[in-house]
């Protein structure tokens, strides 16, 4: 969190000295008190939604943390790890709540031997179209500790495992069934089942638990890792596949606003390049000490990646991409970020790979030019757009005719 810790003492979760209507340490916590307090001496039985999280923490003897809403069974669980229907539904408080009620059982293993959880069916249960009902025995009482992480989703409390059962069988589709003993590299096995219209997030508990690429050779991947992996295999994918379309001619605003966070996105005429502001206001998430907004510009043009890569920039590129494919056009792409103090725990980069395609879907409208994208989006973002463009001299945006007579090299 972002608040002063000198702030919270002061408050003690009861003043509001922070502005926040409730306290969000107190009400995680609570929760979490909830849950453990409903747990009977050492025995917890559930579904998983699925979730279940590969750490990096030890590499390469990892954290398996397979979650778990004690009590909760069949599709009602679906909900506590659900982004897709997540997305313009549940507010902040919604999904730290859904997260914080989630029991975190944790078990070791090595990054080399994935098949002791496939053999366990833990794996499957991942992967599962369903949730799937599981018997778990703790070493010992769970930890109120509630984790944030700006790839992940939250993580609630957590104990380690003693003995795990899954009880039921898991139901597994066509496609990853028949993938997990196909001798497929992992790029290619990410990309086919993308294109057979397998859900992003099944996709990454697939990479990640080692059910993916040649058998002989296939890993535990950390969950954060094999998100930004698998961000990276099909958004260069689908890039490639940009080159068969055709160039839009005009140019296209399009915006959305989740979680505390506003993307706007202009299309323009050009083959291909993407550019990714974040602007961050004071008192957001991160920034503690600044009393203006905080701006990182990313860019990348044919021919020449990135100056950095990080998740949040995979995630909002992969969901252009993604819109772009199904219009069958090529752009030019800018996206604003806008994040506002009343996002104040990070929930995971899911939502922005969400925004970024939603802000398209839904809201995409077409304007004359430049000058006109612009004066749209101001009117939509929190930050003065035109003093936004000024502190940010590699872009040094004009009116004129063509947007790469409006950036400087």
């Amino acid at each position: 969190m972002n608040i002063s810790d000198v702030l919270c003492v002061r408050c003690k979760g009861y003043r509001k000295l922070c502005s926040l209507t409730n306290c969000p340490i107190l009400s995680q916590y609570k929760i979490q008190l909830a849950i453990i307090s409903n747990i009977k001496g050492r025995i917890v039985e559930g579904s998983t939604p699925p979730s279940i999280i590969v750490g990096e923490s030890g590499y390469p003897r990892v954290n398996v943390m397979v979650q778990v809403p004690p009590g909760i069974k069949g599709n009602r669980a679906k909900n506590y790890d659900d982004p897709y229907n997540w997305w313009g539904i549940l507010n902040l408080e919604d999904i730290i709540r859904l997260r914080s009620s989630l029991l975190a059982t944790i078990t070791k293993a090595n990054i080399h031997n994935p098949w002791i959880l496939y053999d366990k069916e833990i794996s499957l249960s991942a992967v599962s179209s369903k949730p799937v009902d599981t018997y778990i025995e703790l070493r010992r009482v769970p930890e109120p500790i509630l984790r944030f992480d700006s790839i992940l989703t939250p993580v609630g409390p957590r104990a380690p495992m003693e003995k795990l059962k899954v009880v039921e069988n898991p139901k597994i589709s066509k496609e990853i069934e028949k993938i997990i003993w196909d001798d497929l590299r992992a790029y290619e096995a990410v990309w086919r089942l993308f294109n057979r219209n397998i859900d992003f997030y099944t996709i990454v508990r697939a990479f990640s638990l080692g059910l993916l690429g040649r058998i002989r050779r296939r890993r535990l991947i950390p969950t954060r890792w094999a998100i930004t992996a698998v961000d990276s295999i099909i958004s260069k994918n689908l890039l490639k596949r940009l080159r068969e379309y055709k160039q839009i001619n005009d140019y296209y605003v399009g915006f959305t606003e989740y979680l505390g966070n506003k993307f706007a996105i202009i299309l323009h005429p050009q083959s291909y390049e993407f550019t990714w502001i974040e602007v961050w206001h004071p008192s957001s998430l991160w920034v503690k000490k600044s009393n203006k907004p905080i701006i990182i510009v990313n860019r990348e043009r044919p021919g020449k990646g990135p100056k950095y890569v990080d998740g949040g920039y995979m995630a909002a590129k992969t969901g252009v991409l993604q819109y772009l494919n199904t219009i069958r056009r090529r752009a030019g792409v800018i996206i604003i970020r806008e994040v506002l103090p009343s996002y104040y725990v990070p929930t995971g980069n899911w939502h922005i790979r969400i925004s970024a395609y939603k802000a398209l879907e839904l809201n995409v409208m077409k304007v004359n030019d430049l000058n006109e994208a612009l004066s749209t989006i101001a009117r939509k973002l929190s930050v003065d757009v035109n003093e936004l463009f000024r502190q940010i001299p590699s872009l040094n945006i004009k009116a004129q005719k063509r947007l790469n007579k409006y950036i400087s090299s």
